[in-house]
């Protein structure tokens, strides 16, 4: 019986390189105990290149935040302050809308489907009633 051989291992990926120079701006300046503290280690291990260092990572933290601060502070607190009552306010006069226009006259009346081979019609006010205009909303109905 013959064994398999494992197929080989596909080369380590190379190092990907940045495609622009970082900013003087993303560094942060040291001082000379910092730089006579620096430690650095380099070994390998499973076949990589591990280096270790003591030194300060300058990353995206030490940027200053353009939400924190005096800055928005006025802001927040007219929010705070005027937020609710805004919205009770558009909650009013949404109802009242929808009241006052909830039962106003229809323009026009739906005729719906007597069957499959009907379609749904929409008759103006001025047809359904003869030219007489639109119907009063409240109609007394006559006595039997």
């Amino acid at each position: 019986m013959r064994k398999r051989k494992p197929a080989p291992l596909a080369p380590p990926p190379a190092p990907s390189v940045p495609t622009a120079p970082p900013s003087p701006a993303d560094f942060v300046p040291e001082t000379a105990e910092e730089k006579a503290a620096k430690v650095s280690k380099e070994w390998k291990s499973l076949g990589m290149q591990v280096v270790e260092q003591n030194v300060r990572f300058s990353g995206p933290e030490d940027r200053a935040d353009p939400y924190e601060g005096s800055g928005l502070e006025a802001f927040g607190a007219f929010f705070e302050t005027f937020a609710l009552p805004v919205v009770i306010l558009a909650a009013v006069l949404i109802g009242v809308v929808a009241a006052s226009t909830y039962n106003s006259d229809p323009q026009v009346y739906l005729v719906t489907a007597t069957g499959p081979e009907t379609s749904a019609v929409l008759v103006p006010v001025e047809e359904a009633n003869g030219g007489a205009g639109p119907t009063p909303a409240a109609v007394a109905a006559p006595a039997p």
